[in-house]
């Protein structure tokens, strides 16, 4: 299998219980700069493979200092912005999709016509941006037309990308329209879509990551999946937490 994309970060481990690989460093700054690193690593080799990104954002203020980071360090500021597609993983009253155009919209140097956000959170915004992710990843090659990143983050009821816990698994959607766990109409991202990334990056700071991580690892040792970070299990992909050690799930005693 051609490899040529994959991200490499300096210190890796994994949690007993937890799925795919975390990515440990000694503070919040430390994490945003590794993930930062790490989108720009990916963003590089994939314009090299297919002659573009494409990068979907979850924009919740927990990834605000990502996005800023993306923008001033000059480590990473030349990331190929021009070459990306940047995509919203979820919309709800128009605030995640305003979140990032004021971050990158003005600043990053992402064409207009590579800049997607989703028109509205019920089922026609749905439904179009559906046809519009499937119309742009329709001009790569078969089996390379999927999302190269997607970056997430994790509250302390172990949601991602505005999911509802117990949502049914989509076949088909790419792109569904329903209210979130605080029954806010929501378009998001289905899991089918996540799943197929190359890289699916979830920043798990804080005491809500903490949480979040040990409602993800219980659930599973328990046998159930209703978490909707429970339900990351990237095909042909990565899953990556990116943490503090002060944001690592406490062990199981007993």
């Amino acid at each position: 299998m051609h490899r040529m994309y994959d991200v490499v970060s300096s210190e890796e481990s994994s949690v007993p219980g937890l799925p795919g690989k975390v990515v440990l460093r000694p503070d919040h700054d430390d994490v945003v700069d590794t993930l930062a690193a790490d989108l720009f690593m990916q963003a590089q080799a994939c314009v090299r493979t297919f002659g573009d990104f494409h990068l979907a954002v979850s924009a919740t203020p927990a990834c605000e200092p990502l996005l800023l980071r993306l923008m001033v360090d000059p480590q990473v500021r030349s990331l190929p912005w021009g070459r990306t597609h940047v995509w919203l993983c979820d919309e709800q009253d128009g605030s995640r999709g305003r979140l990032l155009h004021e971050y990158w919209g003005d600043h990053a140097g992402v064409p207009e016509s590579q800049f997607h956000l989703i028109s509205g959170a019920d089922q026609g915004g749905a439904e179009a941006y559906d046809a519009l992710l499937r119309q742009t990843l329709a001009w790569r090659e078969p089996g390379h037309d999927r999302l190269d990143a997607v970056l997430l983050s994790i509250d302390a009821l172990g949601c991602v990308a505005s999911l509802a816990p117990g949502e049914p698994n989509d076949d088909e959607r790419l792109i569904r329209a329903g209210p979130d766990a605080a029954g806010v109409m929501t378009a998001s991202m289905t899991r089918r879509l996540i799943n197929a990334s190359r890289l699916v990056a979830v920043l798990a700071s804080g005491e809500d990551g903490r949480r979040g991580l040990e409602r993800v690892r219980d659930e599973l040792a328990g046998g159930e999946q209703r978490s909707p970070g429970t339900w990351l299990s990237p095909v042909g992909g990565e899953l990556r937490w990116y943490m503090e050690r002060a944001s690592m799930p406490r062990q199981v005693h007993g």
